[in-house]
């Protein structure tokens, strides 16, 4: 007798395959990869497409759901490409489990990319106005924004969710652990002597050791701060100086980065491990986009066009 296999549909294929990323996952990550196969899922069940086998969805199919996130969801390249990568990953997955013998991505098209809204890196003129105005108004955001610029430490679950007991002031270095790590790997930071001294001068070193550094009543507490409060104290103030809105609190963290590249007095792969990349070039590209990499020798010695000696004189 013959025995006819059956197919499976997306969302079986799904909801077998998440439980296992789930796993290997950082949870912020998987709950945002989910979220994307959830789109999916359901755009799939709105255009009549749910029941069928997986291994029957075309590239055409691909395609219409990806004209759908630009037209309709209005979404970017970099977030098109999020989605992309979400659903190849499901699709590798169920070529392995046999339900599908192709991947069905050819001729995606992305949106071209869009206007760079990132964190911009704070000149030293704005840079003194407007951490000045925050030392004074706002001594717990000042301690945030100088851990981003000495630490590289991220303003979203690494600097909210960081407690008195991450900070050594012996050795001189703070912890991330892995689950508030944005690569998802326990790191140590060296902490420059300015920021240890900050630390001592706020009596961070006298708190208690399971209290959170930043505390809802703006000291440390048993209650983190509130997402992404620190950032509208941030805008309020920089606001308030007419300002540029490009300035954001993660720009603390990229002109750490350009500042310490300027002043030369580490490596490169020194640095690469500072600010937590993990590749060289990446590093390089991150400094390149925030703040440029100066040659001083250029920027100073450069040859004349004409030699000195046959100047023609003013």
């Amino acid at each position: 007798m013959k025995i006819f296999k059956t197919y499976r549909t997306f969302d079986e294929v799904a909801l077998e395959y998440l439980p296992k990323e789930e796993i290997s996952l950082r949870y912020r990550t998987y709950i945002n990869h989910k979220g994307k196969i959830n789109i999916f899922k359901q755009w799939l069940l709105d255009n009549n497409l749910s029941e069928q086998p997986l291994r029957k969805l075309s590239s055409k199919n691909i395609s219409d759901f990806f004209a759908y996130l630009v037209k309709e969801r209005k979404l970017d390249r970099p977030t098109c490409e999020k989605y992309f990568l979400s659903l190849r990953s499901v699709w590798k997955y169920a070529i392995k489990c046999g339900d599908a013998s192709t991947l069905p991505f050819d001729n995606i098209s992305f949106p071209p990319k869009g206007k760079d809204c990132s964190a911009k890196r704070i000149p030293v003129k704005d840079r003194e106005l407007l951490l000045t105005e925050i030392r004074k108004r706002d001594s717990q955001l000042y301690l945030a924004c100088m851990f981003e610029y000495y630490c590289a430490i991220r303003p979203g679950s690494e600097l909210r969710l960081l407690k008195v007991k991450d900070i050594d002031f012996g050795n001189g270095v703070v912890y991330i652990s892995a689950d508030r790590a944005k690569s998802g790997r326990g790191e140590f930071i060296t902490m420059p002597k300015q920021m240890i001294n900050l630390c001592r001068e706020y009596k961070i070193d006298k708190a208690n050791p399971e209290f959170y550094v930043f505390g809802k009543k703006k000291v440390p507490g048993v209650v983190n701060i509130s997402v992404n409060m620190l950032s509208y104290r941030f805008n309020k103030i920089r606001d308030s100086l007419g300002l540029s809105k490009e300035y954001k609190l993660y720009s603390m963290k990229h002109t750490g980065c350009t500042a310490l590249s300027d002043a030369k007095i580490v490596s490169s792969v020194e640095m690469m491990h500072h600010f937590r990349h993990t590749k060289l070039d990446v590093m390089l590209h991150y400094i390149r986009k925030h703040g440029g990499m100066i040659n001083t020798d250029i920027r100073d010695y450069f040859p004349d066009p004409i030699p000195q000696f046959i100047r023609i004189k003013q």
